[in-house]
């Protein structure tokens, strides 16, 4: 497989969290296909709001080669509340509560235990309140007394489990972050990323490296000049390549490209601007991979932040280009003069997972999972439909491409 064209570029695909290509052939075989996709962004995910700000923190987007993208925060002060499945996060004869992404809550700090109209979990009481003592950002065990949880003594032992969701509120209110508003999305975010073998490159057909005139060769690389890269490598690194550099492209053609290091601050593109590029004195060993850096949020360090954020970006974009990592073989017809026998190329193929809300008082306490499915990947969501608004349920998929 030499090449992909593109017969339409599609939209609304996840920029970061792309599920991949997929080719299906009756006798080719290995191919791997690279997509690469460009966006805007679309949302924030608050994975983790973040606790105590004494004032509204500075919000950014950077990575990707991309620009333009404005964030603002919303902050509100708030009792702290975190859920947790009655069935799963305690166990009998143990004294941990695991939470999924985190509880949020500091060392010593008192809560109320709620059960959500669920059977209490024993020896727990309903509206009734404890101590919690931190294990982890995760996990953590509770106490009848603020000595014993900060001196961690004595920790509650769990005699019974519940069903459905229960949940840990504060008693008293905390600034945090409720919503993250895109004041302008942006442009040109993307997850350009393409990978050579260590391989001499000198009659311009195979990708590789050259160590004569110093060029990666990678056929249709899409990069740009001035683009910012990153390099990866699986075992040995190219002779005059780091991990930790930042480097500035400068095309050859749209086959080859040369790089040149970042600067520090003030002087980023001067080696660029001297066109003065990496000499690579050999072609390492492994996998070697030029990539745009990660799509990212960055959020101005506040002191007194008790509990730090995540915030997950959402880019939405199209397919722009394919890269070909791996022709494969096989593909084509060997036997048949000028019998083009094209394979499929397309999104990866998952099958249906079935969910089921639980709704408590109008709102969404948990959602239970009647079907797992498979084949999916973090660029999944989830769509509410019917009465009610303000619901917002994210996904996690696990290693083996479940979804739970």
């Amino acid at each position: 497989m030499d090449s992909v064209k593109i017969e339409s570029e599609g939209k609304g695909y996840d920029v970061i969290n792309f599920s991949g290509l997929e080719v299906t052939d009756i006798s080719g075989s290995n191919a791997v296909l690279k997509a690469h996709l460009t966006g805007s962004l679309s949302e924030v995910k608050i994975l983790r709001p973040g606790i105590g700000y004494p004032r509204k923190p500075k919000i950014t987007l950077s990575g990707g080669n991309g620009s333009g993208a404005v964030l603002e925060s919303n902050l509100v002060k708030t009792n702290i509340i975190s859920n947790f499945k009655g069935s799963t996060a305690v166990s009998i004869g143990f004294t941990t509560i695991d939470f999924l992404n985190g509880h949020n809550f500091d060392d010593g700090e008192e809560v109320s235990y709620i059960s959500n109209s669920n059977q209490n979990i024993n020896p727990l009481v309903n509206n009734s309140n404890y101590f919690v003592g931190i294990v982890s950002t995760t996990q953590l065990k509770l106490y009848k007394t603020k000595e014993k949880a900060l001196g961690k003594t004595d920790p509650i032992v769990f005699t019974g489990i519940g069903s459905g969701t229960h949940s840990l509120k504060t008693l008293n209110s905390k600034n945090t972050i409720t919503k993250i508003y895109v004041k302008s999305r942006g442009e040109g975010y993307s997850n350009r990323n393409i990978s050579v073998l260590s391989q001499i490159s000198v009659n311009n057909q195979e990708n590789g490296i050259n160590t004569f005139d110093h060029y990666i060769f990678a056929k249709n690389h899409n990069f740009k000049d001035e683009d910012i890269v990153q390099y990866q490598n699986n075992n040995t690194p190219i002779s005059g390549l780091s991990t930790q550099t930042n480097y500035y492209v400068k095309v050859v053609d749209e086959n080859k490209f040369k790089l040149s290091v970042q600067g520090p601050s003030g002087s980023e593109k001067d080696n660029y601007n001297n066109k003065k590029y990496v000499k690579f004195n050999s072609i390492g060993s492994g996998i070697h991979t030029f990539s745009y850096p990660p799509i990212q949020i960055n959020v101005e360090y506040v002191s007194g932040i008790s509990t730090t954020p995540s915030l997950e970006p959402i880019v939405l974009g199209s397919v722009e280009n394919v890269f070909v990592t791996n022709e494969g073989k096989n593909y084509g017809s060997s036997n048949i003069l000028n019998y083009h026998r094209r394979p499929y190329v397309g999104l990866s193929s998952i099958s249906e997972c079935i969910l089921k809300p639980v709704i408590l008082n109008g709102s969404i306490i948990d959602v239970q999972v009647l079907n797992f499915g498979k084949g999916y990947k973090k660029d999944i969501d989830i769509k509410i439909c019917g009465k009610g608004k303000y619901a917002e349920v994210y996904p996690i998929v696990l290693l083996e491409r479940r979804y739970i």
